[in-house]
C-alpha cells in the first residue's frame, strides 16, 4: 500500500505538469476503471495481517461517510492523504461520495443491521447524519468565501444527494424511512423529552439534537420547522386531552418546541399572531405546573391556563399569588413571542406586591431564615427590574418605581440582624457614611446602611424618605451641640454635622419652612465650626449664624470676626449654608477687615492683587446663583479700598483703568492728580489670566472707569496745546479717547456727561485739531471749520483748498481697545465735531431745494465749477492759499494771491507744502471768510448717497455726479454720491454756528436767511414751500 501510494504521488505530480496530454489521462482513467489498480491496506498485524486489496476506480469513492461502514463502494479518504484528493476525484473520476451508498449506509445504521460509531453524545444514526451536514457546510463554506478548487462538490452531485435522502429519512430503530414531507423538526430546549409525533408529523427534534442536524435536515432536506396556527393549535390541544403517555417534562419540552414554531410563523405572517392570540385568549393551551411543584413525572401536576392567567416574569420567585409565571418554565428565546406577540404582562405591579405579601407574612407569622431570605431575594429581584438589568424594554428607575409603587402598601420593611419587620414610618433611607448615627440619634432605622444597593427598590417603590425632617436634623443638632467637644469626639462630630447639614436641603429645600429655619440657625449656636488645623486637639466650636460667612476671601490665616467655612466644609455644602441656613456668602465688614490687615501688614500689590483675584473668583462663582454680590454694604467697602502703591486706599472713582491704545503720557502729566491708573500698576502683572480676572473686577463690578470723561479729554487737549515742545503721538490717543467715549452716546445731554454738540462746540471755538510738522511735534490748531477730512481727486482747474485735509494726518483705520471698543477718528472728525468729509463739485443751478442734515451724519461741501476744466489735485492745489482778497466764486478761489500778499511764515518752508499754507493761513484775520461761499451737501451715514438713487440734478437730462455714484465715501474722483442738497440763492456770506448747524449760509447783508424743506431733491427742482426759517446774525464773535 505504502508503495503504491508514492506510485499514485508520482503520476499526480506528472499529471500537474503542463503539457501532459489530454488522451494520455484519458487512457490512465481508462486502465484504473478495467483494472483493479486502487491498491487498499489490509486489516490486522503479525502473522496474522491480511493482505492488501486490489480494486477498481469504480468501486471507489472518495469520502467514507458514513464511516466504519462499508456495503458495495469503499470510501479512500481514511487511506489516503488530502494531496491525492485531486488526483483520485479529477484524474481518474472516483467520485466524492455516492449516492446511493450513503443512503443503504444510513438504512443500515438505522436497522440496527451495521454497527457505526457514536460521536459527540450523539446516538450512531445521529453522528452519521453529522458527517453529511458537515461536508455539506464545510463545501457551502468554500464556496461563499474561498476560491473555487476542483475537489469541491457538483451541483449534480448536491441534488442527487438532496433528492435521495429527503426521501429516505431514518430514524433510530425504524423499519422504513419516512419522506420530508410527514416529518418535521421541532427542537426541544432540553436535550431530549420533546414528543415524537406533532401535529400528525414525525418530529425528527426528538431524535436529533443541536444545530448541525437541524440546518441539515431544515435548510438542506427541506423539513418544516415552522407550524401555521392550526397546526400549533391541534399539538397543543392534543398535549392537553391527548392519552396520558406522556410525563410532564415531556409535556414542558413539546408545549416549548410548538411555541418555537408558532414563533418563527408569527413573526413573518402578523395576521396569524392575532388570530393565534385570540384563541389564547379564549383557551387554556399553556402549560404550567402546580405551585410550589415542578415539572415532576407525572403529568397530573400540569395546569392549563388562559394568557391572561399568567404573566412573563417571576417576581418573587418561588411564590405564586394570583398569576403564574412563564420565564421560571420556558426558555429566555420565548420571552419576545409572548410579550410582544400573545400580549402576556411582562410584569404585573399587582402580582409582585401580592407576592411580596405573603412573603412578609410568612416572616411574621413563622421567622426563620429561609422565609427571610425568600424576602430579602424579592427585594433585589425589584431593584434588578427597577435598574432596567431584566426588563426587554429599558425604562428609567423613576418609571418603573411608578410601576412598583404600591409596595408602600406593605407597611413594614425587614432589616436583618434579628431587627425583623420595622414599620415604615420608623425606617428612611439615607445616604452617606455617617447618615446611620445621626438617625440613630433620633430613633430612625437607616435602611440606606444595612441595603446601599437596594436604592431604587425602597425610594421608588417602597416609597421611604430619603433624609431627615428639619425637626429631626435640629434634634440631632442639638444633641451633638450638648455633647462634650473634646478632640477624640470632634472628628466624629464633624461628620455626623456634615449629615445633618446635608440632610437638610432634602428636608426644607425652598418651602416656606426655609425662614423659620434660618431664624432658629440666628437663635442658636449650630453652626458646627471644627479647627481649620486637620488634628488639632482645640477640637471645634459652635457658632450662631451670624457669626459665619461662607468664602474665606481674601484668605487669610486667622479670621478677624467672622468664621469662614468655604475651609471646613466640603464645597457640597455651599447652597445648604446660604441658601437653607442663612448664612452670608459675605460679611462686608469681615472683608474690610482682611483688607486693612493685609494693608497694616505692608502688602505690596501682588498681595493685593491676589486678594482681588480671590474675591473676584468667588463672585465669578456665584453671581448667578445669589445675590449678595450686589449688597450696597459689600460693594461700598469693596470701591473705598483700591490699593495704589505708595498712595494707600483710594475711592474707586479716584482711579481709571486705561485700555490701549492710550494717553499715557499727556494723561499722566495733566491728570495724575485726579485719577489713578490702575492699568499701570496691576496690568503689568505677569500673569495674564491674573490681570485679565482683575481688570474686571475693577471695571465690570467695582464700576472703575476705562476711559476718560469728555471734560477730561478737553483738559488734556487744552494742556497740550499750552505746552511747549508737545508731540502730536501725545494728542492722537486723546482724540482716540474722546471718539470712543463719544461712540458710546447718542446725540443730547446725558447723564454725567456733555453733549455731543458742547464737544463740537469747543473744537470750532478753542481750535484743538492739532496738525503735526515734519519732526513730529504738535504744530499749528485749527478749528474744525478750517479743516476737511480729505480733498478730492479731481478739482475744477486752478481750484486750490482752504482747508487742512486730516486725513494723511491721522489715517483711516479704525482702531480696537481691549474691551472690544471700536474706535475711528474719520467718524470722530466728519460725524461728531462736523469736519466735512470732502468736496462735491458739480455746475452751479439755482433753486436747489435745501433740506436739514440729520445729527451725526457725515456732510460733503458743494462747491460749483463755473464750467472750468476738472483736472487731477496737484500738490499746488492741495497747499492751502493765503487768506488774500481775490475773486470768489460759490467758495471756489481761482486766479493768483494779490500782490504782497503771499505767505510768510518763519520756518515754513520746512513743512510740507499743504501744511505750510495751513500754519499761514490759519493765522491771518477770519474776515476773508466773508469772501467765500460754501454750500454743504448730506453723505449720509457711511459718506454715500443717504437717498439710495436721488441724486442732486446736474442738467436736466444728467443727474448731478453721476461719474461718482458707485465711489466711496472718501469721493476719489472729486464727485461723490449726492442725496441731498444744500444751495442759497445769490451771492452768500459763510457765518460760524455756534450752535452746530451743519446748513451755514446766507444772503449777504445784515442777516441771512436759511430754508429747509423736508423733502429730498430729486430731478429737477421742487416748489415746495418753506417750512421753516432760521436767521442768523450778521455779525462774528
Amino acid at each position: 500500500h505504502a508503495m503504491a501510494a508514492s506510485a499514485y504521488a508520482l503520476l499526480a505530480s506528472a499529471a500537474a505538469e503542463e503539457g501532459a496530454g489530454e488522451a494520455q489521462w484519458l487512457r490512465l482513467r481508462r486502465a484504473f476503471e478495467e483494472e483493479p489498480l486502487v491498491c487498499l491496506p489490509g486489516g490486522g498485524g503479525g502473522s496474522g495481517a491480511r493482505a492488501a486489496r486490489w480494486l477498481r476506480s469504480k468501486a471507489c469513492m472518495w469520502h467514507d461517510i458514513p464511516s466504519d461502514i462499508e456495503i458495495d463502494i469503499v470510501g479512500l479518504e481514511a487511506h489516503f492523504g488530502a494531496s491525492l484528493k485531486d488526483f483520485f476525484v479529477e484524474v481518474l473520476g472516483v467520485p466524492e461520495i455516492d449516492v446511493a451508498e450513503a443512503g443503504a449506509r444510513l438504512a443500515a445504521v438505522a436497522t440496527g443491521t451495521a454497527a457505526a460509531a457514536s460521536e459527540g453524545g450523539q446516538q450512531p444514526l445521529g453522528a452519521a447524519y453529522c458527517s453529511l451536514a458537515r461536508l455539506l457546510v464545510e463545501d457551502n463554506d468554500a464556496a461563499a468565501h474561498g476560491p473555487p478548487h476542483r475537489g469541491r462538490l457538483q451541483t449534480s452531485t448536491k441534488e442527487a444527494l438532496r433528492s435521495a435522502l429527503g426521501k429516505a429519512i431514518w430514524l433510530p430503530g425504524a423499519a422504513a424511512a419516512l419522506g420530508a414531507e410527514v416529518c418535521c423538526f421541532l427542537a426541544a430546549n432540553s436535550r431530549g423529552g420533546c414528543a415524537p409525533m406533532v401535529a400528525g408529523r414525525h418530529n425528527l427534534g426528538a431524535h436529533f439534537e443541536g444545530p448541525e442536524l437541524h440546518h441539515f435536515f431544515v435548510d438542506f432536506l427541506g423539513v418544516a420547522c415552522e407550524l401555521c396556527p392550526a397546526e400549533g393549535l391541534e399539538a397543543l390541544r392534543a398535549l392537553r386531552d391527548g392519552p396520558q403517555h406522556l410525563d410532564a417534562g415531556q409535556i414542558k419540552s413539546t408545549a416549548s418546541a410548538i411555541f418555537v414554531a408558532l414563533a418563527r410563523a408569527c413573526g413573518t405572517r402578523a395576521a396569524d399572531a392575532e388570530d393565534l392570540r385570540e384563541v389564547l385568549a379564549e383557551e387554556a393551551l399553556l402549560p404550567v405546573p402546580s405551585p410550589q411543584t415542578p415539572f415532576t413525572s407525572s403529568s397530573t401536576n400540569i395546569r392549563w391556563l388562559l394568557a391572561s392567567s399568567v404573566v412573563w416574569e417571576d417576581v418573587p420567585a418561588s411564590v405564586e399569588a394570583q398569576r403564574a409565571s412563564l420565564a421560571a418554565y420556558f426558555h429566555e428565546e420565548l420571552r419576545s413571542f409572548f410579550v410582544e406577540h400573545m400580549h402576556v404582562d411582562e410584569i404585573d405591579a399587582a402580582e409582585v406586591r401580592a407576592r411580596l405579601g405573603l412573603l412578609t407574612e410568612a416572616c411574621r407569622g413563622c421567622p426563620g431564615e429561609a422565609t427571610e431570605e425568600a424576602l430579602l431575594g424579592g427585594y433585589r429581584q425589584v431593584e434588578r427590574f427597577c435598574r432596567g438589568e431584566e426588563l426587554r424594554r429599558p425604562r428609567g428607575a423613576r418609571g418603573r418605581g411608578v410601576l412598583f409603587g404600591g409596595l408602600g402598601e406593605l407597611g413594614t420593611v425587614l432589616l436583618p440582624g434579628g431587627r425583623g419587620l420595622v414599620p415604615m414610618d420608623r425606617c428612611a433611607f439615607l445616604q452617606g457614611g455617617d447618615t446611620a448615627g445621626l438617625a440613630a440619634l433620633v430613633g430612625v432605622e437607616d435602611v440606606g446602611a444595612a441595603f446601599p444597593e437596594l436604592r431604587h427598590c425602597f425610594l421608588d417603590c417602597m416609597g421611604l424618605r430619603d433624609s431627615l425632617t428639619a425637626e429631626e436634623c435640629l434634634a440631632a443638632l442639638r444633641s451633638l451641640r450638648d455633647r462634650s467637644s473634646t478632640a477624640s469626639e470632634s472628628t466624629k462630630i464633624e461628620q455626623l454635622a456634615a449629615s445633618a447639614y446635608a440632610l437638610f436641603g432634602g428636608a426644607v429645600g425652598r418651602s416656606p419652612r426655609l425662614v423659620d429655619v434660618s431664624i432658629t440657625f440666628e437663635e442658636e449656636p449650630l453652626i458646627f465650626v471644627p479647627d481649620a488645623a486637620s488634628g488639632s486637639l482645640a477640637g471645634g466650636r459652635w457658632f450662631l449664624s451670624t457669626d459665619c460667612m461662607w468664602h474665606d476671601r481674601p484668605f487669610s490665616e486667622s479670621e478677624r470676626a467672622v468664621a469662614s467655612l468655604e475651609r471646613r466644609w466640603p464645597i457640597a455644602l455651599r447652597e445648604t449654608f446660604i441658601e437653607v441656613l442663612g448664612v452670608r456668602a459675605w460679611k462686608a465688614a469681615e472683608v474690610a477687615s482682611r483688607l486693612d490687615a493685609l494693608f497694616w501688614s505692608e502688602g505690596d500689590v501682588s498681595l493685593f492683587a491676589k486678594a482681588y483675584a480671590q474675591i473676584y473668583h468667588a463672585y465669578r462663582e456665584r453671581k448667578l446663583v445669589g445675590i449678595q454680590f450686589h449688597d450696597p454694604e459689600l460693594l461700598k467697602e469693596l470701591r473705598d479700598r483700591v490699593f495704589v502703591p505708595g498712595l494707600g486706599f483710594k475711592p474707586h472713582d479716584e482711579c481709571i483703568w486705561r485700555e490701549p491704545p492710550a494717553a499715557k503720557a499727556s494723561v499722566g502729566l495733566s491728570l495724575g492728580h485726579r485719577r489713578n491708573d490702575l492699568s499701570q500698576v496691576y496690568g503689568m502683572l505677569e500673569d495674564s489670566e491674573v490681570v485679565e480676572d482683575l481688570r474686571e473686577y475693577f471695571i465690570d463690578w467695582l464700576g472703575v472707569r476705562n476711559t476718560l470723561t469728555t471734560e477730561e479729554c478737553l483738559e488734556a487737549l487744552r494742556q497740550v496745546k499750552a505746552s511747549k515742545g508737545a508731540l502730536h503721538e501725545e494728542v492722537r490717543p486723546l482724540y482716540l479717547e474722546l471718539a470712543r467715549v463719544l461712540g458710546q452716546q447718542r446725540p443730547g445731554p446725558a447723564e454725567g456727561e456733555p453733549n455731543i454738540d458742547a464737544v463740537a462746540k469747543a473744537f470750532r471755538e478753542d481750535n484743538l485739531i492739532c496738525i503735526p510738522t515734519v519732526d513730529g511735534k504738535a504744530g499749528r490748531w485749527l478749528s474744525s471749520d478750517e479743516c476737511i477730512w480729505k480733498l478730492p481727486d479731481m478739482v475744477p482747474e486752478g481750484w486750490s483748498s482752504v482747508r487742512v485735509a486730516l486725513a494723511p494726518c491721522f489715517g483711516d483705520q479704525d482702531v480696537a481697545f481691549d474691551d472690544d471698543a471700536v474706535a475711528s477718528l474719520r467718524a470722530f472728525f466728519t460725524q461728531r465735531l462736523g469736519v466735512p468729509l470732502s468736496v462735491h463739485f458739480a455746475e452751479e443751478r439755482k433753486g436747489v431745494e435745501i433740506v436739514a442734515l440729520p445729527e451725526g451724519q457725515p456732510y460733503w461741501l458743494f462747491l460749483p465749477t463755473d464750467g472750468k476744466k476738472m483736472v487731477p489735485l496737484s500738490q499746488e492745489s492741495m497747499a492751502p492759499k493765503p487768506r488774500a482778497r481775490r475773486e470768489m466764486v460759490g467758495g471756489a478761489s481761482y486766479g493768483s494771491p494779490a500782490e504782497g500778499q503771499e505767505a510768510t511764515l518763519d520756518g515754513a518752508s520746512a513743512l510740507p507744502p499743504q501744511v505750510a499754507a495751513a500754519l499761514a493761513t490759519s493765522g491771518r484775520e477770519q474776515e476773508d471768510e466773508e469772501l467765500h461761499s460754501e454750500q454743504l451737501v448730506s453723505d449720509g451715514a457711511d459718506g454715500g448717497p443717504p437717498g439710495g438713487d436721488e441724486r442732486h440734478p446736474k442738467s436736466d437730462k444728467e443727474p448731478l455726479g453721476a461719474a461718482g455714484a458707485d465711489d466711496d465715501d472718501d469721493g476719489a474722483d472729486g464727485v461723490g454720491g449726492v442725496g441731498a442738497a444744500a444751495e442759497v440763492t445769490g451771492a452768500t456770506t459763510p457765518r460760524r454756528d455756534c450752535s452746530g448747524d451743519r446748513l451755514r449760509g446766507g444772503h449777504a447783508g445784515s442777516g441771512c436767511s436759511l430754508e429747509r424743506r423736508p423733502e429730498r431733491c430729486g430731478r429737477g427742482t421742487s416748489s415746495s414751500p418753506p417750512t421753516s426759517t432760521t436767521t442768523l446774525p450778521a455779525s462774528r464773535k
